[in-house]
């Protein structure tokens, strides 16, 4: 990872939120692999 192309002050709260995003994300998935179809799925079969 290049660090000096981008601004010190943005690259770690930018890696923060992608963390973040991608561990949200990931947590999602599983729950929907658990779970078979999520509500908002369910929802729009319905519809």
């Amino acid at each position: 990872m290049t660090v000096g192309k981008m601004p010190a002050s943005l690259t770690v709260p930018a890696m923060a939120a992608r963390a973040a995003h991608f561990a949200e994300a990931r947590m999602k998935e599983e729950l929907k692999a658990r779970c078979g179809l999520s509500r908002a799925e369910l929802k729009e079969r319905r519809g």
